[in-house]
């Protein structure tokens, strides 16, 4: 995939995604779905010298993560992961 195929794919998760500069040679995406590990939810910042190395980056961060959890603290909750082809659905456990 190329890193405008990525973008897609990770809007379709959070449709507010924004690829946003903060000056020259500053690319980052603002992104709001968090990556759930074992015990805890992170939200990874990702930036670049350009779109391309800042959407590829997030890229690597929440493709492989095992669950990316998308409105953690409301009742929409929901969790994903990568399948190589679209976002699955991951069912949580209920504490």
């Amino acid at each position: 995939m190329d890193w405008q195929q990525k973008f897609v794919a990770l809007k379709a998760i959070d449709s507010d995604v924004a690829l946003l500069a903060r000056g020259y040679g500053n690319w980052y995406l603002r992104f709001s779905p968090e990556i759930g590990e074992p015990s805890i939810l992170r939200s990874p910042t990702q930036a670049g010298k350009d779109p391309e190395e800042a959407v590829d980056q997030a890229w690597k961060e929440y493709s492989t993560a095992k669950r990316v959890v998308i409105n953690a603290y409301s009742a929409k909750r929901r969790a994903v992961k990568w399948n190589g082809f679209m976002w699955e659905e991951v069912v949580e456990a209920q504490s």
